[in-house]
């Protein structure tokens, strides 16, 4: 009897949508668990450095030793340099590489590279986890009639067909908080199976994502502030204030 409900496979366990989100609530569960002593810690460094008890901390050491630190670590963004790796006469490789490079330079000044790395180099400092990653984000079009046709070699049941094509795409560097990540198990990097990104997003927000009826749905966490919480607001403007609090997780076997 025991064997029948055991599930020994990652397949048997996501077997229906249900299963599988209660494996993943429980792998959350578990990676929290494996660093909660450090997590503990880590916001107990924070404190020290923000000053919140001043009585204790009147002359506070961590936050001068930090701010001498950081510019030693990162003090500008960075310069792309793109170069062919082998320096032949190729002058369709030389010119890929100018504009690839441009592109970059590009990136760097517009999505505010800065402004992450900066983030990344006190998170490093103080926690001792800073990250950042790059997010690909396409904007699309709808293209219909005729236009979306031009490729279709004349088929007649594709006639007046939309389609949907890329307008515009960015590669945004995003900077993540050391507490909204968490992995799977493994002693280095390459065995690590998974990771997740945590959001707090607002109504509005799941409604974008998700669409109408699940963005509806989804319950969002309570608010306990006393201000929020003074009966003259009511309850309909204490909802603007809430988030739903999601996991985005890449799974490395599933892909």
């Amino acid at each position: 009897m025991a064997d029948d409900l055991s599930l020994d496979t990652k397949a048997e366990a996501d077997a229906t949508p249900e299963k599988a989100l209660r494996r993943w609530l429980l792998e959350i569960k578990l990676a929290e668990k494996r660093e909660k002593k450090w997590r503990e810690k880590a916001r107990e460094v924070l404190d020290v450095y923000r000053g919140k008890d001043r009585k204790k901390n009147s002359f506070n050491m961590l936050w001068a030793n930090t701010e001498v630190l950081r510019p030693a670590l990162y003090n500008s963004p960075p310069k792309p340099d793109v170069r062919r790796r082998f320096r032949q006469d190729d002058p369709l490789g030389k010119a890929v590489a100018e504009v690839s490079q441009r592109s970059l330079s590009y990136c760097v000044d517009a999505y505010d590279m800065d402004n992450c790395l900066q983030g990344d180099v006190l998170d490093g400092l103080l926690p001792g986890r800073g990250i950042s990653r790059v997010r690909y984000v396409p904007k699309f079009k709808s293209v219909a009639g005729a236009e979306a046709n031009a490729e279709t070699d004349g088929d007649e049941e594709e006639a007046g067909a939309t389609r949907e094509e890329v307008e515009y795409e960015q590669a945004l560097c995003e900077h993540v908080q050391w507490d909204d990540l968490i992995h799977g198990p493994g002693k280095v990097w390459e065995e690590v199976p998974w990771v997740a990104f945590r959001h707090r997003l607002t109504r509005d927000d799941l409604i974008e994502q998700f669409g109408e009826e699940i963005g509806a749905k989804i319950t969002l966490n309570d608010v306990d502030d006393e201000d929020l919480n003074d009966s003259k607001h009511g309850d309909d403007l204490k909802d603007v204030f809430k988030r739903a609090e999601l996991w985005e997780v890449w799974d490395k076997d599933e892909k």
